[in-house]
Formats: structure tokens, sequence, C-alpha cells
């Protein structure tokens, strides 16, 4: 009779119920060691070898040098490859512009892409510089069709085009017309506040 060692049956049961590895949650945990790590030179606002990593898709897309991530594999991602290596001419962030990843956020980086780089679906982020406090103010167009009596200035033409919108939308809501059309946000002020107003058809000497 061949005798069986106990520890190790109780040894391989046990591993055999070991729970799998956690899933790494993209959002919880990998895209803010990116943001941290990464954005700067990898971001809406600027793309270093046209590589940005601020939305999944476009770390699946790459850059220059390809794909960013081979799902399934972070030994041959790039990404990987790159916060991870020893030389300092290769590592990102570079020396001198950013603090190296730290083990335990190259572990959540490594199980993320191993496990398949899962990631939900968002938005790209859009460059800041499209934003409209960032744009340059365009001069606007003066309204047409104004009383040369009313147009001696860029103001003057402005108040006149206000003065007939208001005498229209007057017109228009007497006649009980007023719901065929639009109101501009001004005019149905201005009715709200005054309704007694009656503008001179001619422009005060």
């Amino acid at each position: 009779m061949k005798m069986v060692c106990i520890p190790a049956i109780v040894s391989l049961c046990g591993f055999a119920h070991l729970p799998a590895e956690d899933a790494v949650d993209y959002s919880e945990s990998v895209k803010p060691i990116l943001a941290t790590k990464c954005f700067a030179c990898h971001g809406a606002l600027k793309q270093e070898s046209e590589l940005r990593l601020d939305a999944a898709s476009l770390i699946q897309r790459g850059g220059d040098s390809g794909p960013a991530i081979v799902a399934g594999d972070a030994g041959a991602s790039l990404l990987f490859q790159r916060v991870s290596t020893k030389e300092e001419d290769q590592r990102m962030p570079p020396v001198g512009e950013g603090e190296a990843l730290t083990p335990a956020q190259l572990t959540t980086i490594k199980a993320w892409i191993d496990q398949g780089a899962v990631s939900p679906d968002e938005p790209i982020p859009p460059d800041p510089r499209d934003h409209w406090a960032f744009r340059l103010p365009l001069r606007a167009s003066l309204p047409q069709n104004i009383d040369a009596a009313w147009s001696r200035n860029p103001i003057d033409s402005l108040i006149a085009f206000c003065c007939q919108a208001l005498i229209l939308y007057i017109i228009l809501h007497d006649l009980g017309l007023l719901h065929f059309i639009p109101a501009s946000r001004f005019i149905a002020s201005a009715i709200s506040q005054s309704s007694q107003v009656n503008p001179s058809s001619s422009r005060p000497k």
C-alpha cells in the first residue's frame, strides 16, 4: 500500500480553490496613473510622437510607433515596455520630466494589459484650445437695412435693430400672431419689464 502525503493533498486542494486575480478597473486604477504620469506629453493638449493616452480607444490606436498596447500581453506592449524599462534614455516619463512609475503602478498597468486591457467606451477629450475662452474674438457684423438716421455709429445700429425688433414683437403680440414666430430672449425680457415702450421712429437731434 502506497503512502500518500496528506499535506500535499491539502496543498493541491487549496491551490485549486485560490481566487482568480482581481480584475483591474481601467477607470478607477489605470486612468489615474496615466493622468498623473503621461497626460502632460500624451494628452489633448500635447501629443509626443502622435500618441495620446487620455482615452482607451486612443491607447489602442497608438502613435508613430504603432499601437501602445497588445491586449493580453503586457510584455509585448510598447506602453509597458517604456514605463518599466531600466534604461533611463528610454524610460517614460523621461528623466527630469517626471518620476518613474512605482512598482505598484507598474503591477497595475501590467495586470490590466494582461487581462485584456478591458475599458469602457469613453468620449475623447477635446483640445482645450478649442474652448471659446481661448479663441481670438471676432468682430461681429452690424445689422443691415437700418435707417441712416439711426446709424451714425455701430452702437446706434445695434440700438436701432433692437428697437425695430421690439416694435415688431409688440405688433405681432397685439395681432395675436406672436405664437407663429420665435421671440429672442432679449425681446421677451424687454416686454416683460415694460409694456409701455414706444421708441421714436427717428433719432433725436
